[in-house]
Formats: C-alpha cells, structure tokens, sequence
C-alpha cells in the first residue's frame, strides 16, 4: 500500500524540484563572498561592502528572499564579459537600485597625464601655464573628470594630432571651466567661459582646431585672453623664449 502511494507521488516530484529551488530553503544553500566597492560620484567616493554573484546559483538567487539590506550593502553581479544584461524581480522582496556599469579607460584604472608648460599670449602681455597633456583616447576620455580644484596656473591641453572639429562636454566634471578652441597655427578660434559643472551640452570648435585648452572658468576674462591670441606650445610649431 505504501508503494502504490508513492507511486502516486511521482509526477509531482518535478514539481517538488522547483518549489525547492525556488523557496527560501535554497536561499539558504547559496553562499556569496564579498568584497567593497567604490562608486565615484558628483559628491565624493561612495562606499559599499557587496556580495559577489559569480557562479550560475550565484547569479540566479542574487538577493531573493532578503527582508531587508544594509544602507551600505548591495550585491555586484559579475558577467565575466560583456553581456546584454538583463534583470528581473521574482521572489525579491525589497526594492532595488540597478546600476549597470561597463569598462572603459576612465573606469579601468586612474589615469595619468604629464605635464608642461604653455604660454598664452594676449593683448595685455604672456601668460604662462603648466598644463597636463592629454593626448592618448584615455587620457582625453577623462580629462578634469571628479576634479574638485586646479590652481590657478593649471590646466588641460587636448591635443587632436590633426585639425578637428572638436567637441567638449562636461560630464562628471566638477568645476567650472573655460575651454579656448586652438588651431594648428596656434591662434585661439574661438573662446567657451565658464562652462557649467556636469552639463551634456556639447561645446563645439568654430573651425577645425589642432587642441582645446581647458583653464579654471573666469580665466580668460580675468587674464583678457581673446580669439585671435596666439598660444606658444611645440605642437603650433613654437616655443616659448
């Protein structure tokens, strides 16, 4: 008699299997390492202790069944390569943020710039400069990025190799910037002051330019530095004295 009753049982045994699975039981099965994880924002370094979902179970139970999670805590769920992610919310009990992040120059590693001197010259006389050199696509994908100050001799020389119609944005840039547009004979074309923190609005060359030099926002109004000026750097074919 008892064998006929389990006989009776398995076609459900499938279904045994997935509410299994699926129940918190599992949930319990499914260990995670962690490890802490810095997201570089507008307001400064943010800082979260993450699981890490590697493995299919893994990434499968990701945060089922949790009733709550630390203001610090979160889960990175790591592809291995790149992927059309996609996400879903069974069985999550607690709303979530999804960030999606992918690997670029700027994310790999900080980037290093070496620097140089500059010279502008205007109507009221040189003005010099130690600029950092940005000229590889890493080096001019990040730029002043996440920059809090640049003193006042400071700033940025983009060099585009060959004339370009450049154009600049301020993304994740935190400080306000004067961007002067430089042809390849060394004249300033054309002048953008005091562009915005963090605005997406593209800031465009008026003709084709060999770099853009970025310099702290009021710079050239306080220094008097206009178009047609002459910038003095190796790259235009001149060198200060």
């Amino acid at each position: 008699m008892l064998f006929r009753r389990l006989l009776l049982l398995v076609p459900l045994l499938p279904l045994l299997v997935v509410a299994f699975y699926a129940s918190p039981l599992f949930a319990q099965l499914t260990q995670f390492p962690t490890a802490t994880l810095t997201i570089a924002t507008a307001n400064g370094p943010q800082r979260f202790t993450v699981e890490l979902a590697t493995s299919a179970a893994q990434m499968m139970q990701g945060l089922m069944f949790r009733r709550s999670l630390a203001p610090d805590a979160g889960m990175l769920f790591d592809y291995q390569a790149p992927s059309m992610a996609s996400m879903w919310m069974k069985n999550t009990l607690i709303p979530l943020l999804l960030v999606t992040v992918y690997r670029s120059p700027v994310l790999a590693e900080p980037t290093q710039f070496p620097t140089a001197s500059l010279t502008i010259v205007a109507a009221n006389g040189p003005h010099r400069f130690t600029v950092e050199l940005a000229t590889s696509p890493a080096q001019m994908m990040q730029g002043l990025m996440f920059r809090r100050s640049l003193a006042p001799d400071a700033g940025m020389l983009f060099d585009y190799q060959a004339p370009s119609m450049a154009s600049m944005w301020m993304k994740n840039t935190l400080i306000p910037l004067d961007m002067l547009f430089v042809d390849a004979s060394g004249h300033v074309v054309n002048i953008h002051e005091r562009a915005v923190p963090g605005a997406l609005v593209a800031i465009a060359a008026a003709a084709p330019v060999r770099a853009v030099i970025e310099l702290n926002g009021g710079t050239a109004a306080r220094l008097g530095i206009r178009p047609g000026d002459r910038v003095i750097f190796p790259i235009f074919g001149s060198t200060a004295n």
